[in-house]
């Protein structure tokens, strides 16, 4: 009886494992929080009463970033940006280069032009997982610096990040189930062995 109790108990833990990442497939694992935020650390002119301004500098360090702890992903393997530009002082020819960056790792950059005046940006950067444990740092660093009287861009303080779950590979999935089923079945004939090895004893 005991041994059944386990072949079920194993049975189901592999139920469970397959259900999650049928889950996680789907999409439900995503995160929004907001950034940039009030909270944010903020590297710039420090001329924005409403919005971070200006930035146009990359050896003054430039950038905006931020912590975001208790999110529960292991691992994020995708990130979506939506922020204002709300100022843009760029002469023409001149432009702002930025940085992405997941836990220190550059997971893609950007643009801002001149030409582009101010609006929203919305921007989707995919990338090998990153591992975080549930806590990660968004940052978005100047990567030039404009010459004098070129210009500089402020950017909204309310923007908006989307944290996308890394869902396991197929061959990892199939893996740890293909582990579990050598599991059950190894518990299986070890039940099978010991209730022969009875059904003998009594006949013999």
């Amino acid at each position: 009886m005991k041994r059944q109790t386990t072949i079920r108990t194993l049975a189901h833990l592999a139920l469970a494992v397959a259900v999650s990442l049928t889950c996680a497939e789907v999409g439900f694992a995503d995160v929004i929080v907001t950034f940039p935020s009030a909270s944010s650390t903020v590297i710039d002119s420090g001329g924005g009463s409403f919005d971070f301004c200006c930035f146009w500098d990359q050896s003054r360090g430039d950038s905006i970033s931020q912590t975001y702890s208790g999110t529960a992903l292991a691992a994020i393997s995708g990130l979506d940006l939506s922020f204002t530009v709300d100022q843009n002082f760029l002469t023409s020819g001149n432009e702002v280069d930025w940085a992405v960056l997941v836990n220190g790792t550059q997971v893609g950059a950007f643009v801002w032009t001149a030409a582009d005046g101010t609006g929203v940006e919305n921007l989707a950067f995919a990338f090998a997982p990153i591992g975080g444990a549930g806590t990660y740092t968004l940052a978005i660093d100047v990567t030039n610096t404009v010459p004098i009287g070129g210009g500089s861009i402020g950017i909204a303080k309310v923007g908006s990040a989307t944290l996308v779950g890394a869902v396991p590979e197929p061959a990892s999935v199939m893996l740890l189930l293909s582990a579990l089923g050598v599991l059950v079945l190894s518990r299986w004939r070890d039940a099978r062995i010991t209730f022969d090895n009875l059904w003998r004893l009594k006949w013999s």
